[in-house]
C-alpha cells in the first residue's frame, strides 16, 4: 500500500515591486515597475562592484518600496 499524496505546497505571492535594480550603459539604475526607461541612473559602474552583486543586477533586483530603495542604493553606493 501506498502512502497518501503529499498535499501541493502553497506559496505565497511576492508583493508587487514597486522598483527594480538594474543596469544601463554599465551603472546602476532605478526602474519604476514595468517601465522600460530607467527613472534614476547612478555613477556606480557595475564593472567596480563584487561579481554577484553585478550579476545579480543585471538580472534585475526588485524592490518593494522607497525605504527598500534607499537602504539598497546606500548598499551599492559605499
Amino acid at each position: 500500500m501506498q502512502p497518501p499524496p503529499e498535499p501541493p505546497v502553497r506559496r505565497q505571492s511576492a508583493p508587487q515591486a514597486a522598483y527594480t535594480l538594474g543596469e544601463w550603459e554599465g551603472r546602476l539604475a532605478v526602474y519604476r515597475d514595468g517601465e522600460e526607461e530607467p527613472e534614476q541612473v547612478l555613477e556606480v559602474y557595475l564593472n567596480l562592484l563584487p561579481p554577484a552583486d553585478a550579476a545579480a543586477l543585471r538580472e534585475g533586483i526588485p524592490v518593494a518600496d522607497e525605504e527598500e530603495l534607499a537602504r539598497r542604493l546606500e548598499d551599492f553606493s559605499s
